[in-house]
């Protein structure tokens, strides 16, 4: 899959394929995500959310999720970033 991924980030005109192709790892992520929310496991929200950020395939729930796991874990300066990163 990392060679497939490889090939796909290489070309714009490629991008959304690229999307397509990685959007069931992203639904599973943030379901898996929900699920670690249900039995308060912040720690786990962040390890599942944030690689879904790096890879640029996030949208407002990741941002929200992710702040209010931070916020949980006591670390406010980083939920503020999250937070302020959700659009209006």
């Amino acid at each position: 899959m990392g060679r497939i991924l490889r090939i796909f980030s290489k070309w714009t005109t490629f991008e959304p394929y690229r999307l397509l192709f990685l959007s069931p790892w992203v639904v599973f992520q943030y379901w898996k995500a929900l699920g670690a929310r249900e039995c308060g496991d912040w720690v786990r929200i962040i390890a599942l959310l944030e690689p879904v950020i790096r890879k640029n395939l996030d949208s407002h729930w990741e941002h929200i999720l992710l702040g209010a796991a931070y916020s949980r874990l006591g670390n406010f300066e980083k939920a503020l970033i999250y937070f302020e990163k959700i659009p209006e």
